[in-house]
C-alpha cells in the first residue's frame, strides 16, 4: 500500500485500517483511492489471491472500492499518488514503489497490508528447446544460490533466500516476515482460475468500482 503523507492524516497499515480512515469523511475520498485493474494479469492475480485467502475482506472492499480507480501499473498508481491525485492505493507492487519513496523526500511512504500482504513468486525456468540446456542449469543455480539472490536484490526485486543481507536498497522476503507477520503473508499460486470464476469475481470487484 502506498499513501501520500501530506493528504492522509493517518498512516493505513493494511485494508481494514485504510476503510476506516476513509470512513470518517467518504465524500472527501471519493475518487482519491486506486488499486489495480483486474482486467490485467497482476491486477487480477494479487487481487482475487487476496480475497481468497480473507473472504472476510469483503467487508472493507465494499467500503473502499466505491471510492477507488483502478490503474493498469503501479507506475501511473505511484506518480498519482505522489501527484496528489489520489491519496492512497492498495495493490501496489513494492519493486517500483521503493526507489519512488526514497527519491519522494518523505512525501510519499509505503506500508504492507497487515490483514494480508500478496507475495507475487517471479518464475523462471527452462525453455523445453533450449539450445544449450546445460548452460541454462548453471543459470538457475546461479540464481537460486546466495550470490545470485543478492544480484536479484540489487536488481531492485525482493531476494528470497536466507543470507541475503538488507540494507543499501536491498529488500528480502524474511524483510517482510518481520514487518507483518507469516501468518499475514499471502503467495500467490501459479494456478489457473476457471474461467466462470475469473467473470464471477471481476464481476463482483467492477460492480464495486461502479463499472
Amino acid at each position: 500500500m502506498a499513501y501520500n503523507t501530506s493528504l492522509l492524516p493517518e498512516k493505513p497499515t493494511g485494508l481494514k485500517s485504510l476503510a476506516a480512515i476513509l470512513a470518517k469523511d467518504p465524500a472527501q475520498y471519493k475518487n482519491k483511492i486506486t488499486t489495480r485493474d483486474v482486467s490485467g494479469a497482476f491486477g487480477f492475480t494479487v487481487s482475487h489471491a487476496f480475497a481468497e485467502a480473507r473472504p472476510d475482506s469483503w467487508t472493507s472492499l465494499q467500503s473502499v472500492l466505491p471510492l477507488a480507480r483502478p490503474e493498469t501499473s503501479s507506475g501511473t498508481q505511484l506518480e498519482k499518488i505522489t501527484s496528489g491525485e489520489y491519496v492512497a492505493g492498495f495493490f501496489v507492487s513494492a519493486a517500483p514503489a521503493y526507489p519512488v519513496v526514497d527519491k519522494s523526500g518523505g512525501l510519499l511512504a509505503i506500508s504492507f497490508l497487515d490483514d494480508g500482504t500478496v507475495v507475487l513468486p517471479r518464475g523462471v525456468g527452462i525453455a523445453a528447446k533450449a539450445p544449450h540446456p546445460a548452460t541454462s542449469k548453471l543459470f538457475m543455480d546461479f540464481v537460486l544460490s546466495q550470490e545470485g539472490q543478492r544480484a536479484v536484490a540489487e536488481g531492485g526485486l525482493t531476494s528470497y533466500r536466507d543470507g541475503v543481507a538488507t540494507g543499501d536498497g536491498l529488500h528480502t522476503y524474511q524483510e517482510l516476515v518481520q514487518a507483518v507477520g507469516q501468518a499475514n503473508i499471502i503467495l500467490a499460486k501459479y494456478a489457473k482460475v476457471p474461467d466462470a470464476e475469473v467473470k464471477s469475481f471481476t464481476g463482483k470487484w467492477n460492480g464495486l468500482l461502479g463499472r
